[in-house]
């Protein structure tokens, strides 16, 4: 199972098994704001890069429905809330329900 750490420097520390990577002082997560399940998590300019370039694919094979709901949350979070948003299928969209969607923030919020 995957899981976050904080490191010394307060880089978060993506963690399975003996494997670490370093992803930096923030973190990315792609999820569909319309049911809440996650996509991708990391690094904060892979995940960016990667929503843009699958956002243009759901567009061209004209899934734009789809490509709209494609949503990405980046910041620094609490450990405890980041690692639920990666254990638990739909809880990145709980998180981003109660905490973004009720100020009115939707796509690409950085926190």
């Amino acid at each position: 199972m995957y899981e976050y750490a904080m490191n010394e420097d307060g880089e978060y520390v993506l963690c399975f098994d003996d494997d670490r990577i370093v992803m930096g002082k923030t973190v990315a997560i792609a999820f569909d704001r319309e049911d809440g399940s996650l996509m991708k998590h990391g690094s904060v300019d892979l995940i960016k890069q990667w929503a843009e370039g699958t956002r243009k694919r759901y567009c061209a094979a004209g899934l734009t429905e789809i490509a709209e709901a494609l949503t990405v949350i980046e910041g620094p979070f609490p450990l405890e809330e980041l690692n639920k948003m990666i254990s638990s299928t739909d809880y990145v969209g709980r998180f981003y329900q109660q905490n973004f969607a009720s100020k009115g923030e939707h796509v690409d919020v950085v926190v």
